[in-house]
């Protein structure tokens, strides 16, 4: 499976995102987890097993949005 991203990826789409196999973005891509602000808790095994446990929570408990940075690089193909 594909992801395509063009634009915001937001809590279960960055979710679903992740879970494909390659994962193309835009420049102006953004990308987040707002829901954490209202005490969801979003998956967290797929980011560790693509970028590693400290980068993988950097991701999932950041409660704003990232535009496509160094952090979403390895998420990016």
């Amino acid at each position: 499976m594909i992801a395509a991203i063009n634009g915001y990826a937001l809590a279960g789409a960055f979710d679903l995102a992740v879970i494909c196999h390659l994962r193309v973005a835009s420049k102006g891509s953004f990308f987040g987890h707002p829901e954490i602000r209202f005490g969801a808790c979003p998956l967290f095994f797929p980011y560790l097993t693509l970028v590693g446990r400290g980068k993988a929570l950097e991701l999932v408990l950041n409660t704003g949005t990232r535009k496509n940075t160094l952090l979403l690089k390895k998420l990016i193909d």
